[in-house]
């Protein structure tokens, strides 16, 4: 699996349960456009991670297991925005994702 597949893996976890519930930022399911919108972003942010891997730290900072208490068991009860859900992508899954050059 290249480092696409593992980082589609690894945000898996937290967009399925946090985003794609079909949530907004007011709360009201997200429209076609939105959901659009979202997806490219994350897209490009898949697509500069590949071009700058280069940039990035060989090995993480965090210990085997660190992710299972920062994500959340169940979906949450109130929504997220998109834009919460895509720092966590960097500031919580990245920091565990170990360099691959393709």
């Amino acid at each position: 699996m290249g480092i696409a597949g593992l980082l589609c893996s690894a945000v898996h976890r937290v967009v399925l349960r946090r985003l794609l519930l079909g949530f907004s930022y007011t709360g009201i399911p997200m429209d076609a456009a939105e959901f659009r919108k979202s997806g490219k972003q994350m897209v490009d942010y898949i697509a500069d991670y590949l071009e700058n891997t280069d940039k990035r730290q060989v090995f993480p900072d965090v210990e085997p297991g660190y992710l299972r208490p920062l994500i959340p068991d169940c979906a949450p009860q109130d929504p997220e925005s998109f834009d919460d859900v895509f720092k966590d992508i960097e500031k919580i899954i990245m920091a565990g994702v170990r360099k691959i050059d393709l």
